[in-house]
C-alpha cells in the first residue's frame, strides 16, 4: 500500500498544495485532477522520489520511499507526459541510449529486425483505429 501523509508543496513561494493525506491498495484506481500549474505533476514526481516536499511522508509497504530508493523503484514505474525521446538522436540511437540507461543489450541485427516494423507503426499512428486493421496477422 501506498501511503501519503501530511504533504506539502511549494513551489516560487507558492503553495500548490498543503497537508495532502491519502493511501493507494492494490488494486485501486485513482485520478488526479486540476487545472494547469496546481501541482498535479509536482505531485506524481514527489511520489516517484522524483521531487522535493516541503513536507510530509510517503510510504510504499509500510517503509518510507526515501530509506531505500533502489527497492522502492523497482516496483515503480513513472510515466511523465513527455516522451523522453531525443529529438536530435535517430531511432536507432534512442534505442540504444534507452537500453544502455536500463543496464539491456540490443544487438544491431535485431534492431535491423525492428526498425522496420518501428516505421510501419509510426506510419499508422496518424489512422484512425477503426482503419486498422484487427488480425495481427496483417501487421508486419
Amino acid at each position: 500500500m501506498l501511503e501519503v501523509n501530511g504533504l506539502t508543496a511549494i513551489r516560487d513561494e507558492r503553495v500548490l498544495f498543503q497537508d495532502l493525506s491519502f493511501s493507494v491498495q492494490s488494486g485501486d484506481l485513482i485520478q488526479i485532477e486540476g487545472r494547469n500549474g496546481t501541482g498535479k505533476t509536482t505531485l506524481l514526481r514527489i511520489i516517484a522520489g522524483l521531487g522535493d516536499k516541503e513536507s510530509g511522508s510517503i510510504t510504499w509497504k509500510q517503509e518510507s520511499i526515501f530509506s531505500d530508493r533502489d527497492a522502492y523503484h523497482q516496483d515503480l514505474l513513472f510515466l511523465g507526459h513527455q516522451t523522453g525521446v531525443k529529438r536530435d538522436l535517430n531511432a536507432f540511437e534512442n534505442l540504444s541510449f534507452y537500453l544502455q540507461m536500463t543496464n539491456q543489450s540490443f544487438a544491431e541485427e535485431r534492431s535491423g529486425r525492428l526498425l522496420p516494423r518501428l516505421a510501419w507503426l509510426a506510419v499508422k499512428m496518424s489512422q484512425l483505429l477503426s482503419s486498422l486493421p484487427g488480425n495481427s496477422a496483417a501487421w508486419p
